[in-house]
């Protein structure tokens, strides 16, 4: 996987059966206003980035995903108290928000996900900072990449290389 940096890594087959995301502030991705809209936010020069994001993006208009207009905690709840088959693995993933969230809404975040944890199959996989960095820290260092709380690998600011800790 190019990218990756991990000994024995290897991926397993598995099939998608639905999507859903939320965003205080969603931007259809599949438009192409929410398509310019979102490249403006990579500098011209990061051409692995825009790679990346062309690619994304083509998948977002082939794939559209419904993004809710929703804080992260309340919307995960709710979404986690829909019931789903027994052979789901149910994946909540957030990258690059918990810097931005209150602390109670990190709280809230991992108690919707602990409380549905013994009703269901159910990964809480991040790349985030700390969100604990004290306020003004001007570099809350690079990310990390955990799954149910362990981080398992750092990467760049914005993704790869990523280098797993095993």
């Amino acid at each position: 996987m190019k990218g990756c940096e991990a000994e024995g890594f290897s991926p397993e087959a598995f099939q998608v059966v639905d999507r859903r995301g939320c965003d205080v502030a969603p931007v259809d991705a599949a438009t192409e206003a929410g398509a310019a809209y979102l490249t403006s936010f990579v500098w011209p020069w990061q051409l692995d980035r825009h790679a990346r994001l062309a690619a994304a993006l083509r998948v977002a208009r082939e794939h559209p995903v419904v993004v809710d207009r929703a804080r992260a905690s309340a919307w995960v709840a709710e979404r986690l108290a829909e019931p789903v088959g027994e052979e789901v693995l149910t994946v909540v993933w957030h990258s690059v928000t918990r810097l931005y969230w209150p602390v109670e809404e990190t709280g809230a975040m991992n108690a919707a996900v602990e409380e549905a944890r013994g009703r269901m199959p159910l990964a809480h996989i991040a790349m985030e900072h700390r969100w604990d960095a004290p306020p003004g820290d001007a570099d809350p260092g690079m990310p990390f990449i955990e799954v149910d709380g362990e981080a398992i690998a750092t990467c760049d600011h914005h993704g790869p290389p990523v280098t797993f800790h095993r």
